[in-house]
């Protein structure tokens, strides 16, 4: 645990007379253990390897409940993503599973309305799974099972 007082920066006279545990340690970026969340969720639009993509990304609140009570909790703030390229039919129906609940939230079936940057920190539960890798099974991917806006 820190004592963290340059939450928000420092300047350099500051950082002189502090001490390493005066700095907040950066949240995770690595996947959360399997479980149900409390998340803020952004969504957006991006190019990955030249190819059109879709973004949602999870800002972790709270634990709710972890698959297995003996992993660790994750620090409020850890993040996590999952990009659905819509260049190809896979990608494109999988984000139509992702996106449904936001939209029926939203009362819009209209993907304009959501992607035009109206989903910024929306509050959303999530359960999520972890789905390994094709060819690297010791690598996994996040996995949103279900998704309900709060």
């Amino acid at each position: 645990m820190t004592n963290a007082k340059f939450d928000d920066g420092a300047t350099l006279e500051g950082l002189l007379s502090a001490n390493l545990d005066d700095v907040a340690d950066l949240p995770s970026w690595a996947l959360p253990p399997a479980g149900t969340y409390i998340a803020n969720l952004s969504i957006e639009t991006k190019k990955i390897n030249l190819k059109d993509a879709i973004e949602f990304k999870y800002v972790v609140a709270e634990t709710v409940e972890l698959a297995d009570p003996n992993d660790t909790n994750p620090a409020a703030g850890s993040s996590f993503s999952i990009a659905f390229q819509i260049g190809n039919p896979i990608g494109l129906g999988k984000f139509k599973e992702a996106i449904k609940p936001v939209m029926n939230y939203l009362g819009t079936s209209s993907y304009g309305d959501v992607l035009s940057g109206q989903v910024t920190g929306m509050q959303v539960e999530v359960t999520l799974k972890h789905r390994a890798d094709k060819k690297d099974p010791d690598r996994a991917y996040a996995d949103v099972t279900k998704l309900s806006v709060l």
